[in-house]
């Protein structure tokens, strides 16, 4: 008997089914399938008694119950659900007109009542069904008092009780039933959601490999710090470091170190990330261009020439700030810098200054004229702190009238706590921003990196 149910449920099933559309067919193959049961208990009855008539109708309710089993097995999903609605319902509504009172087969409507909440998302459907049932109910009651039952018999007594007892009987396999594949629907969800964090937590630790330790990276400056916080479990902000020498002895070298926002966030943005970091390798480290101009300028168009192989939304890209420490042989030191969108803070006699970016981005759509990336150059002093971050921090949503952290706010706190040492800042900015997000949702990603040369 398990097997032959088991086969029931599972008609018209197929492994391309989204979970929850599955539940539902499960759901509707078992209570028709009940339904059929019921109506089958009673044609002994009505052989035994000779009552003809009765055993047709029983018969047509056996069939109209398994029908939506039927165009299960068809694949016409959403045709089973409002057949077994609209048809079983007229049905019982027409039994309860011809056999009277007496069979009480009026409160089966009852049962039949919850069946759109569980089979239909839309509202106009829900409640389209629920009032088609409410007027048949209506219907029968009324003829209760205006008509006489066509068919009478002694027997009809005695259901009357039967009938209010398998009323319940469906609602209990309908809400049970419905209890049942919720149950079986949250484990499911439970264990793509467990493999999708597995898989996403793997590819964290991809993506931590491809980007580098901090505390490596950090060890190249006087002090420094990284504050990095994904909004998901992989992030579309990233980091990037590489020194280059230029002598034998090793006293003129390159720092680079830059700072990237690509364009969203989670699975998308990791990887462009990946397409970012190796591009950014092969420009700098195998092909030696070291000038921030001309690093944005050969990554734009290698951004745009590998997205458009693959037909890919050109709107995507990358903003990016690219700060690169010079070192000369005479021990002086220059800093070099230029940004696609998004500018650099350095601090200077304890003041905080600003150089914007230029407007264009890395990557996005195609422009009419050729962008133009600029190359800013300042002899490094001693004290001097530099921040290079993405827009996630200055985005991000809260505080007491959840308005975002905004850019004037985001400078004067990088301003206040410059006095800091880089660890403490680190810390800082840390508490800030878990402070201003409070139990709000994360905006974006954010990085914040500050480092003394």
């Amino acid at each position: 008997m398990r097997e032959l149910w088991l086969e029931v449920v599972q008609t018209g099933l197929n492994p391309e089914l989204a979970p929850a559309e599955a539940q539902k067919i499960r759901l509707l193959n078992g209570i028709s399938f009940v339904g059929s049961l019921v109506f089958g208990l009673y044609l002994p009855v009505f052989f035994v008694l000779q009552i003809q008539f009765s055993v047709f109708t029983t018969l047509v309710g056996c069939l109209v119950s398994l029908f939506p089993i039927y165009l299960n097995h068809l694949g016409k999903y959403v045709l089973a659900r409002f057949f077994f609605c609209i048809a079983i319902s007229t049905y019982l509504a027409v039994i309860g007109i011809l056999f009277g009172k007496e069979v009480g087969m009026e409160h089966s409507l009852f049962a039949l009542g919850v069946t759109p909440l569980i089979f239909f998302r839309k509202r106009r459907f829900v409640f389209g069904l629920i009032l088609f049932t409410v007027l048949l109910f209506a219907l029968v009651e009324l003829s209760f008092y205006h008509f006489n039952p066509v068919f009478r018999h002694p027997v009809f007594d005695y259901f009357y009780v039967a009938n209010v007892l398998i009323t319940f009987l469906l609602l209990f396999v309908t809400v049970n039933g419905f209890k049942f594949e919720h149950e079986n629907y949250e484990k499911v969800i439970e264990k793509k959601n467990e493999n999708i964090t597995d898989s996403l937590k793997y590819a964290q630790r991809i993506q931590k490999a491809i980007l580098g330790n901090e505390e490596e990276i950090l060890c190249n400056f006087r002090e420094g710090f990284i504050f990095f916080q994904p909004k998901d479990i992989v992030s579309g902000d990233f980091f990037w470091f590489s020194q280059l020498f230029f002598n034998t002895e090793e006293k003129s070298s390159l720092r680079i170190l830059i700072a990237a926002d690509c364009t969203g966030h989670g699975v998308p943005g990791a990887f462009m990330t990946v397409m970012g970091n190796a591009l950014l390798d092969e420009i700098i480290n195998e092909k030696c261009i070291t000038a921030p101009s001309q690093i944005l300028h050969e990554l734009d168009k290698k951004v745009i020439a590998t997205l458009q192989k693959q037909n890919f939304n050109q709107s995507d890209g990358m903003d990016m700030v690219i700060l690169v420490i010079e070192e000369k042989d005479d021990r002086t030191k220059w800093v070099h810098w230029a940004g696609a969108k998004n500018p650099l803070y350095y601090i200077r006699n304890k003041q905080l200054h600003e150089i914007k970016g230029d407007k264009f981005p890395i990557g996005g759509n195609p422009l009419k004229y050729p962008k133009v990336f600029n190359t800013h150059t300042l002899q490094l002093e001693q004290d001097d702190i530099f921040y290079l971050f993405s827009d996630g921090f200055q985005d991000q949503f809260g505080g007491q009238e959840n308005k975002k952290y905004m850019v004037k706010r985001f400078r004067s706190f990088l301003a206040d706590i410059s006095i800091l040492p880089m660890t403490e800042q680190r810390e800082k900015i840390a508490q800030e921003f878990a402070n201003w997000k409070g139990k709000h949702e994360q905006t974006d990603d954010v990085l914040v990196m500050g480092i003394k040369a």
